[in-house]
């Protein structure tokens, strides 16, 4: 977790323990690698933290925002004017795909496969939806929405976007055919967080209004005219700041704590008091890497 100027880790089946690392700076995103390590870009300098499986924190230059998929050794990142498929852990560019217009990312997401990257650029008053293609022959392509977005998720198999938008409300957006934007569904609160399920069935959205939060289960029917359904609410003392789906279980941020969530996120477990949490991811369970053990180091 993300938590200011230093990164907490928890342990869900353990909560109790929590070990904790500090930053050299305050981090403004947290991200989870293939190879267990964990990402902050921070606020203060053109730099990234990287926090190790062993627990040491290193330093690289530059802020790295990266969008990691199914193939351990590739990460997806957007930069002013293109989408960048590049290698990791040593961050070299080996495709660039153009995104015309996109000068920089407010939001963006990818598909589990790595076959769709799903953009809210850093203007336009956040109501475009930019969905590109990352296999040769696909397209680009640029959805109006509905509201001004406030968070996005992508779907495992690249199929669809779900977007959150001003006003407690949710949509889809459909990729590879119809580009159609659903009606918005009310989530019961302002949205800034979405998660998906990893069968693409569920998603589940962190909300917050009136001091108090939520998590919303949503079920997905891809295709057809309405495809989001509310399918539970599960009330929270705060505001949800950030989520993440970790198996059949829902981590969400919310106030000074961690809410364990149980069932795909239908009962609320336990809170776990941290100070000033911003941003949850979850590990992988084992690393995933194919990088040999003696070039594994952070790129430059």
């Amino acid at each position: 977790m993300l938590c200011g100027p230093e990164i907490a880790v928890v342990r869900t089946d353990a909560p109790d323990a929590v070990r904790r690392a500090p930053l050299s700076g305050e981090g403004i995103a947290i991200f989870a690698a293939p190879d267990m390590r964990v990402l902050v870009p921070l606020r203060d300098r053109d730099a990234t933290a990287v926090l190790s499986p062993a627990g040491t924190v290193t330093t690289i230059r530059g802020r790295v925002f990266p969008l990691f998929f199914d193939e351990p050794d590739r990460m997806l990142a957007v930069v002013p004017g293109f989408l960048v498929l590049a290698s990791y852990p040593e961050r070299l560019p080996l495709e660039k795909m153009p995104l015309e217009g996109v000068a920089g990312a407010w939001r963006a997401a990818c598909s589990g496969d790595g076959r769709l990257a799903a953009v809210v650029a850093a203007g336009e008053g956040r109501r475009v939806l930019v969905m590109a293609g990352t296999r040769p022959g696909t397209p680009v392509v640029r959805v109006p929405l509905p509201a001004a977005a406030t968070c996005l998720a992508a779907s495992p198999d690249g199929g669809w976007v779900a977007v959150g938008l001003e006003g407690g409300k949710l949509c889809v957006a459909a990729f590879g055919g119809s580009e159609a934007v659903s009606a918005p569904v009310d989530a019961g609160g302002g949205v800034a967080s979405l998660a998906v399920s990893g069968d693409g069935r569920q998603i589940v959205a962190g909300v917050g209004g009136s001091g108090s939060g939520a998590v919303v289960g949503f079920s997905v029917r891809a295709g057809d005219k309405q495809p989001l359904k509310v399918r539970f609410s599960t009330p929270l003392p705060a505001p949800v700041r950030d989520l993440a789906v970790a198996g059949d279980g829902v981590l969400a941020v919310t106030g000074g704590a961690l809410a364990i969530l149980g069932r795909n996120g239908h009962r609320l477990e336990r809170l776990v008091p941290l100070p000033g949490p911003t941003g949850v991811v979850v590990l992988p369970e084992r690393a995933s890497s194919t990088v040999p053990e003696w070039s594994d180091r952070p790129g430059h």
